[in-house]
């Protein structure tokens, strides 16, 4: 998936979306708050399924400066958001020792879906 998207222009993307999928889980619903839960998740939804969900949730993470208040009010895990910026810097040291340039597809989820389906054949 990461050696695809270097030839479709979306390894920004594609290495945030690899740290999302190294940990457990990015959510944490208490008990008692399915609705909430579930509304919560809803705000960060793509209709282009749950990779690009996992782009709009680091942006959103990214944005609120890491907002102790932004992860609870998401139902973010917040060690696992933590774990997810550690995978990606270290992700992003192998891909530069590769040669993989590092660029964003600037919101182009066609190139992201390309990657993914490209990384994750073998699954479909």
């Amino acid at each position: 998936m990461i050696l695809s998207s270097n030839q479709l222009g979306c390894s920004e993307e594609i290495l945030t979306i690899s740290a999302v999928l190294s940990v457990q889980s990015i959510w944490v619903a208490g008990r008692g708050v399915r609705k909430e839960f579930d509304e919560a998740k809803m705000c960060f939804a793509a209709a282009e399924g749950d990779h690009a969900t996992f782009l709009n949730v680091y942006k959103g993470f990214l944005e609120s400066a890491k907002s102790s208040n932004w992860y609870y009010k998401n139902y973010i895990n917040y060690h696992a958001m933590k774990k997810v910026i550690e995978i990606r810097e270290q992700l992003q040291r192998i891909a530069q020792r590769l040669d993989i340039d590092l660029k964003s597809c600037e919101g182009n989820l066609q190139a992201v879906r390309k990657a993914v389906t490209a990384g994750f054949f073998a699954n479909a």
